[in-house]
């Protein structure tokens, strides 16, 4: 709240503090939510004569699901006033209020009211503050840090590349990494099981090459990335900001376990000891790329600093820099490739390696998981059922075609693999066409009150449990549909959430001869909202058209 006071100076708005609870937006922070109706006191310069105050109003009303802003001014005006007329401030039923609200602000010792987002006070003559938190009136541009280890910070290049070095060993030791090295172990272990030492040697050799080749790759291009992007403020592990890459890379994981527990081979990934060179080159450079992308969640130690310090510097330190995080990642590989005697380390392949495989498919499942939680909660749906179509063309892939088949069925059959898995995933994830001009309400007892009869309402029963409801919704209750509806008869949508215990909209399905879902009624406006068509259990577009034609004629 922003107050301009026509008396000249400040005039404090004070009240009480609220309950600490999460942000309704970013549920990692706390804040001060007001839940009932609060007071608020402002504290005028003076008691007589003539007061007048510009109020100017700036809010956001939040519920569990969704905020919306409120700002609106107001003007008070109070001509002479005689201070002894008024009544005695502690004798009325406010003043108890008042006193922990005025134990709330900073100068008692209380918490910043503006930091909770409701409320702040300032002169007339505009809002101060400019680059500062919102709300907690500190200026980004004056904030000097001080590091707990300054050894750790970087000042010069010199330093910048050790650090580097270190840092991209140490990544080896990440969880974020683990499965896929324990993947790149198990080819190690599938080289060591070759004929003659002369082929081990090699073998091991052009792995562990090929395997440090595709994490030097990882690290030249992403530091490209973000130079022709622009570095300030990029965060180390941003990618995994963006949705579309955790759901690709979710996907990639999730394959991969598949092919480990025997669904089907993919050629890329083959733990089988082989005399060819075959894919094992692929194999090795494409487990590189995808071990040091699982990398970039984690940060350990000498990672921070080297990352602050590189992403100010020009072009070429900067990919120099990325450069020796990669050698430091990839420093372990490099010592079997100069060294390929090492491969005598390594036990020869047998049956136990079946085990092997299985249990490193167990990890890569594990970081499946991890990679959904990564998600917002409401992909989840959505990623789950893209995982099952990827087991499907896994399936497909392994399960309809062999070596013995012919090699333009194997084509076809594998081919047909990938479109299930592509349409699979456009279906899911493909954007919406929203036109935004109608949208859902969310069904409350006090909204419904003050408009049914006011307007048509047209309002759904439904539920995340309950699947006739979801294909209804993406089939019949469509945006495009619901368009056409709002124009054509003036609708209101209202959606009554019966996912959670919800007795209000239950009060509501009882009183609508209904004790199952889904249902939808139509409530017209006038004197015909207490007698609302409703539709249950199964409908078209049509019959929805047709009720509405009869509903609202």
């Amino acid at each position: 709240t922003v107050l301009e006071s026509s008396t000249g100076g400040a005039s404090p708005v004070v009240y009480p503090p609220g309950d600490n609870k999460p942000d309704a937006l970013l549920p990692e922070y706390m804040v001060n939510v007001h839940e009932e109706a609060t007071p608020f006191f402002i504290v005028l310069g003076r008691a007589g004569g003539d007061i007048g105050l510009d109020l100017n109003v700036d809010l956001l009303l939040c519920s569990e699901e969704r905020c919306q802003p409120l700002a609106f001014e107001l003007q008070l005006a109070w001509p002479d006033v005689d201070p002894s007329g008024l009544a005695v401030a502690e004798t009325e039923p406010w003043w108890l209020t008042f006193q922990v609200a005025m134990l709330s602000r900073p100068d008692q010792g209380g918490e910043e009211q503006g930091a909770s987002g409701t409320g702040a006070v300032q002169e007339s003559g505009g809002i101060e503050g400019a680059g500062e938190v919102a709300g907690g009136g500190l200026d980004l541009s004056t904030i000097t840090p001080r590091f707990f280890q300054p050894d750790l910070e970087v000042r010069g290049f010199g330093k910048a590349v050790l650090f580097a070095l270190l840092a991209g060993l140490i990544l080896n030791f990440m969880p974020c990494v683990l499965p896929v090295i324990s993947l790149k172990l198990s080819s190690l272990v599938a080289a060591a099981g070759l004929d003659s030492e002369a082929e081990r040697k090699s073998a091991f050799q052009q792995h562990n090459l090929m395997f440090s080749l595709g994490i030097l790759t990882f690290f030249v291009a992403l530091a490209t990335l973000l130079w022709s992007l622009g570095v300030a403020g990029m965060a180390w592990g941003r990618l995994f900001q963006e949705p579309s890459v955790v759901l690709a890379l979710l996907g990639l994981v999730f394959v991969l376990g598949l092919s480990l527990f025997g669904v089907f081979d993919l050629p890329i990934i083959d733990l089988k000891p082989s005399k060819g060179n075959g894919h094992s080159a692929s194999n090795a450079f494409f487990t590189g790329v995808v071990a040091t992308l699982l990398a970039t969640p984690c940060s350990g130690p000498f990672l921070g600093g080297v990352l602050v310090w590189a992403v100010s510097q020009p072009p070429l330190v900067l990919g120099l820099v990325f450069f020796s995080i990669g050698v430091g990642m990839a420093s372990p590989y490099l010592v079997m490739v100069f060294f390929p005697g090492l491969v005598r380390v390594f036990p020869k392949p047998g049956a136990w390696t079946l085990y092997l495989q299985r249990f490193v498919a167990f990890f890569l499942m594990a970081t499946s998981v991890y990679l959904l939680s990564i998600l917002d909660q409401t992909m989840w749906l959505s990623a789950l059922i893209f995982l099952l179509v990827l087991s499907f063309a896994a399936w497909i892939w392994g399960g309809w075609t062999s070596l013995a088949d012919s090699r333009l069925r194997r084509w076809l059959v594998r081919g047909l693999a990938l479109v299930v898995a592509v349409v699979g995933a456009w279906l899911l994830f493909a954007p919406s066409e929203e036109s935004g001009v109608v949208a859902w309400e969310e069904f409350s007892a006090q909204g419904f009150a003050e408009v049914v009869g006011q307007e048509p309402l047209l309002i759904d029963f439904t539920a995340d449990w309950c699947p006739t409801c979801k294909v209804l919704e993406s089939t019949v209750l469509t945006d495009s549909n619901l368009e056409v509806w709002a124009a054509q008869y003036g609708l209101r949508f209202i959606k009554a959430d019966m996912t959670r215990d919800n007795p209000t909209a239950e009060a509501l399905l009882n009183s609508l001869g209904s004790t199952s879902i889904p249902v939808v009624a139509i409530f017209p406006a006038g004197d015909m909202a207490n007698e609302p068509l409703v539709l249950r259990d199964i409908f078209t577009q049509g019959i929805i058209e047709d009720a509405l034609a009869e509903a609202l004629p």
